[in-house]
């Protein structure tokens, strides 16, 4: 029962649903939002919450809607508002569990040194999450190992 109301909520917050409302699990609109999943994604499309779609629902992601209705383009991406009014921009990176935290620190310190690079903006680590201009983090919002004895279809 936690799992179904976990892919609807899924499925409404990353907007592959239409509708506001959640749809039960086996529902036509349901079926409709796992595969435009499945689409968006490029998965085999069958609508079904196989291991393939619920792989990619695992992924760590950043907590954008994947699709705007009131749209004709798709974004992986959302922009707020227009340019920063400072030059120097904080961020805070909390290391998620995949490997070395050390490793994580420099990939996220070398990619905001290539960005200073082709700008002229600074970005500095800050160690307290609170008020930084960004935040970085892993989400994973389900675990496929509480999920690989369970085989869920939707009809």
């Amino acid at each position: 029962m936690i799992l179904k109301f976990l892919f609807q909520l899924y499925l409404t917050k990353y907007q592959y649903s239409k509708t506001s409302t959640r749809s039960d699990i086996g529902s036509e609109d349901f079926k409709e939002a796992v595969k435009t999943f499945q689409r968006f994604f490029r998965l085999e499309v069958t609508g079904k919450l196989n291991n393939e779609t619920l792989e990619v629902m695992n992924k760590a992601r950043c907590g954008n809607p994947d699709f705007h209705w009131d749209s004709h383009r798709n974004k992986r991406y959302k922009l707020f508002g227009g340019r920063w009014g400072r030059k120097h921009l904080t961020y805070y990176f909390e290391p998620g569990k995949d490997f070395a935290e050390t490793a994580q620190r420099r990939i996220i310190q070398e990619a905001f040194n290539k960005w200073s690079r082709h700008t002229d903006l600074i970005f500095t680590p800050v160690a307290d999450g609170k008020r930084p201009d960004f935040k970085i983090r892993q989400v994973n919002m389900f675990s496929l190992d509480s999920l690989k004895k369970q085989t869920i279809e939707v009809r």
